[in-house]
């Protein structure tokens, strides 16, 4: 598991409007394999348009985003899908499961797209991702018959499905209580401790913060500080 993303000078600007509107203004950073790093800032303050762009789902309008050492800003759209689809697993503060798929269908669905393995590989590593995040006794169940930090793993498990080295996360925990919180959380920690994936996260939420590597902060579409957490070590 090895995964670099790193970006100079990365700006994102609305042209289309009346006046242009800076999403993201000349944000250089480097995230080293294995490495948890914590997004924060208040909002409107440009963490989750830099998320998108880390994750190809927006093209910057100044400067490059590298994941593992390749240049990104220059990939064609399905390039970069391909990109995704390989190497780049997301979660967002809205699980986004499919309603009526069960749990196992929605975490094979990135596996069948991606087409590398056959049926049988793909229920059976949907069916151990699902059990290695506590949900094995609910592989077939909808998300109606899931608790809210039920769905949350779930997603975390389809984000996973085809084996990314780079996992980014937007507000994971966002509309989750404590006790579902807490237990996302350990989840990401373990993926960076126990199989060493780059996890980038954006959030509001300070105990996903402490468990961080390091913690950017951004204000006003900027970077205004990186700082090592004393508490964990890379």
């Amino acid at each position: 598991m090895n995964a670099r993303i790193e970006t100079r000078g990365v700006g994102r600007t609305l042209e289309e409007a009346a006046k242009p509107v800076a999403l993201v203004r000349d944000v250089s950073f480097a995230a080293a394999p294995g490495e948890f790093v914590a997004i924060l800032g208040p909002s409107g303050c440009g963490k989750s348009s830099l998320l998108y762009l880390l994750g190809l789902l927006d093209r910057p309008s100044a400067g490059e985003i590298w994941i593992d050492g390749q240049p990104t800003s220059r990939l064609s759209r399905k390039q970069q899908t391909a990109m995704r689809l390989k190497q780049i697993g997301f979660v967002f503060q809205f699980h986004f499961l499919l309603p009526e798929f069960s749990a196992l269908e929605n975490v094979a669905l990135p596996m069948r797209r991606l087409g590398r393995l056959n049926g049988v590989a793909i229920e059976a590593r949907a069916a151990l991702l699902l059990a290695s995040l506590g949900l094995g006794e609910h592989t077939t169940k909808r998300p109606d018959k899931l608790s809210g930090g039920e769905r949350q793993r779930v997603a975390i498990a389809r984000a996973l499905a085809n084996d990314p080295a780079l996992l980014l996360c937007d507000e994971p925990t966002g509309n989750l209580d404590t006790a579902n919180s807490e237990m996302v959380v350990a989840a990401l920690k373990r993926l960076v401790r126990e199989e060493g994936r780059t996890i980038i996260c954006v959030t509001h939420d300070e105990r996903v913060a402490a468990g961080a590597d390091r913690r950017i902060r951004m204000r006003d579409a900027r970077i205004i500080g990186d700082e090592r957490n004393p508490g964990r070590m890379v």
